[in-house]
């Protein structure tokens, strides 16, 4: 699992964590004491001896308050594939597009059970992040 957090210096830190067995984890490719206390809306980490407390997000699903019917995108990328035709109805969570971003495929979901308005970009397209790629309209 890919993790991510800001440290005290004001960095943002990041790396890849991995839970082994015995209570060890595989920390950036080191063996170390590892263990988890879940806290309902988070939890609290402890890796050899530093405690770490975070809570869980919801998932980025590309929709911004700013904008009152579309959908944007979260980062800057290229589009793979528009999963939808326009004036499709849809169910919420239902996929829309896939968009390539920092070698990572992420999928943009509708926020709600609406219609695919239009897209403002096309299979190939480099966006920008927060540029408007769907409007979306909810039921």
């Amino acid at each position: 699992m890919q993790w991510q957090c800001d440290a005290l210096d004001g960095d943002i830190k990041s790396g890849e964590i991995r839970v082994l067995e015995g209570g060890l984890a595989l920390v950036d490719g080191r063996r170390l004491n590892f263990s988890c206390v879940d806290t309902g809306d988070g939890g609290v980490i402890f890796i050899d001896g530093t405690q770490v407390e975070f809570k869980l997000l919801p998932p980025d699903i590309g929709e911004s308050d700013d904008s009152a019917h579309g959908l944007e995108a979260p980062m800057n990328g290229t589009i793979i594939a528009l999963l939808v035709e326009p004036g499709a109805q849809v169910e919420k969570d239902q996929p829309l597009l896939v968009m390539e971003a920092m070698k990572m495929e992420h999928t943009l979901r509708a926020p709600a059970a609406g219609t695919v308005q239009q897209f403002f970009c096309a299979e190939g397209e480099l966006v920008d992040g927060g540029s408007l790629l769907i409007d979306f309209e909810e039921e």
